[in-house]
C-alpha cells in the first residue's frame, strides 16, 4: 500500500453570488475535495487556513507511515506500521565480510 503524503491543501479567495468566499481544497483517497470555509468579510486569510489545517488533521495523522496489511485465516487484517528497517535491509547492510570487498580488480 502506497504510504500517505502530508497536505498542507490550498485556499482560493473565490466570489459566490455577490460575496467573496474562502474555499479550501484538497486530495482524499486520490480524490478532489473542496469546501467553503466562509466569508472573507467575517473570516481573515490566517483563520481559514486555520479551519483548513482542522479539517485536514485527521488525514495528516498518518502521513509518512507506510502501512502493510497482512490477512491471517478468513479476513481478519492486522496493520503494521512500517517505522524501521524491514530484516532484509539490515541483513544486507550488516553482513560481515562484504565491505571490505574491492568491487574492480586491480590490472
Amino acid at each position: 500500500m502506497r504510504r500517505k503524503r502530508f497536505q498542507h491543501g490550498s485556499l482560493r479567495k473565490i466570489k459566490l453570488g455577490r460575496q467573496w468566499k474562502w474555499v479550501g481544497k484538497w486530495y482524499e483517497n486520490r480524490e478532489p475535495k473542496s469546501k467553503v470555509l466562509g466569508a472573507c468579510a467575517h473570516m481573515t486569510e490566517g483563520a481559514a487556513w486555520t479551519e483548513l489545517n482542522r479539517i485536514l488533521e485527521p488525514l495528516n495523522r498518518n502521513a509518512g507511515c507506510a502501512l502493510r496489511r497482512y490477512t491471517f485465516g478468513r479476513g481478519t487484517k492486522l496493520s503494521i506500521r512500517n517505522r524501521t528497517p524491514g530484516a532484509s535491509t539490515k541483513h544486507s547492510t550488516t553482513r560481515s565480510g562484504r565491505t571490505g570487498i574491492p568491487l574492480a580488480r586491480r590490472l
